[in-house]
């Protein structure tokens, strides 16, 4: 019995082989139109470049929510208050988050040169500057034609150019900024870079300023030694966080790798497009095949009378 079913699958697969072969010229025909049709969509899609940004940030020397919800901690035994332990976002987590942040993005909005790389860069040239649209922005009167993108949605098309990537096992973060233009590309993640840093310390040294102007009143009003030993070691974290921010040119990180215009393009691919192409038309082709030697029937269309079954 086996070997009868064996035989009669052999001999069906020999006839559905024979068949494709009798169909073949359609079938080739079909394919030859696509894939031109292919390479001459694929030749017209613009090239886009990726720029990145590696970074390593610095670690706070103990000058941050963990240290300062110590001192809480210290503050709430003092007054036999039970303090819940709970995970404190880290500077790092809030600058991260911050980059992909409407409230952040509001900042580089109101960068003129940030927002042209952003919406009106349709190209670049081989002196190594963008080239701008001038159906969007006159460069040369340095004004929006249409008036300026609505901020949401320049903010919707900042998040399909901008990606943050955090290694999973160090502490390296990678910054990728796409554009039509490599030069354009690269302006815009120097410009994300030095405005997170700023954006991160002006929120911190604010809020630190706030906290010991707070807290050296609250030491004022009290007599109790502990609790003026407490509120000034919750001081000397924020004055410490003071020092830091002006310690050095950045604040938030280290840069491993600046943002540089690179020469190769990121996209698209055209090769793996084409191939790809290629490959799910002849599966629908041969698809095409086998249902029609199946039911004994054909598929046709044309432009004059559509699609219709025509028994084989």
């Amino acid at each position: 019995m086996n070997d009868e079913n064996n035989l009669i699958a052999e001999n069906n697969l020999f006839r559905y082989i024979t068949f494709a072969w009798r169909n073949k010229r359609p079938v080739l025909i079909r394919l030859l139109i696509i894939s031109i049709f292919t390479v001459v969509l694929v030749l017209f899609m613009p090239n886009t470049y990726k720029s990145h940004a590696t970074l390593s940030f610095k670690s706070d020397d103990g000058i941050g929510s963990s240290s300062i919800a110590s001192a809480l901690g210290s503050f709430a035994n003092i007054a036999g208050i039970n303090a819940p332990s709970q995970a404190n976002a880290t500077t790092k987590d809030i600058a991260l988050e911050s980059i992909l942040s409407f409230t952040f993005f509001m900042e580089l909005y109101k960068q003129n040169d940030f927002l042209v790389n952003l919406m009106a860069v349709e190209g670049f040239d081989v002196y190594g500057n963008s080239v701008i649209d001038q159906d969007i922005y006159d460069k040369e009167a340095k004004k929006w034609v249409k008036g300026i993108s609505h901020p949401q949605d320049a903010f919707d098309k900042y998040l399909k150019k901008v990606t943050v990537n955090e290694d999973d096992f160090k502490p390296i973060i990678t910054v990728n900024v796409l554009s039509l233009s490599p030069y354009a590309a690269r302006d815009m993640n120097s410009s994300i870079l030095t405005n997170i840093d700023k954006f991160i310390k002006t929120k911190d040294v604010n809020e630190s300023k706030r906290a010991i102007d707070y807290l050296e009143a609250e030491i004022s009003k009290t007599q109790i030694q502990d609790i003026r030993d407490a509120l000034s070691k919750m001081i000397t974290q924020y004055m410490s966080k003071l020092v830091t921010s002006e310690k050095s040119d950045t604040y938030l990180f280290d840069i491993i790798e600046k943002p540089y215009a690179p020469i190769d393009k990121y996209s698209p691919k055209r090769a793996i497009i084409c191939i790809q192409v290629f490959i799910i038309f002849l599966f629908l082709e041969l698809l095409h095949l086998f249902i029609g030697f199946v039911y004994k029937k054909e598929i046709k269309f044309s432009f004059k009378e559509g699609f219709s079954i025509k028994s084989l």
